[in-house]
């Protein structure tokens, strides 16, 4: 059962993450490449970086405390690892991807 939700969410996300770059071709013809859609995309950018920014500082401080305290013991299996540094990836995509309607709205 958790291996179909697991299924279901990763084509989601999946989904959506394509969707997410089809918007941004299309927005991009429509508005030409203009310095206004740049400067969007640029903070937009700015945004998903910053987003994808604090998992990865969070699990470096996790890895030190584990590295620094061996009586904790924790074991992650590597696929658990690796599945959640894509989905990490692909949701600041997704984040990216809504900050481009928010500025898009807003500038």
């Amino acid at each position: 059962m958790t291996r179909i939700i697991i299924f279901i969410v990763t084509v989601a996300l999946l989904f959506s993450y394509i969707y997410g770059i089809i918007y941004r071709e299309k927005k991009r013809s429509y508005y030409g490449d203009d310095e206004r859609w740049r400067k969007i995309e640029f903070r937009a950018s700015k945004f998903g970086f910053t987003f994808l920014l604090v998992p990865f500082v969070l699990m470096t401080l996790v890895e030190l405390i584990v590295l620094l305290i061996p009586k904790l013991n924790i074991q992650i299996s590597l696929a658990n690892a690796l599945s959640i540094g894509v989905y990490t990836i692909i949701i600041s995509q997704l984040v990216e991807m809504g900050a481009l309607h928010f500025f898009d709205k807003r500038m």
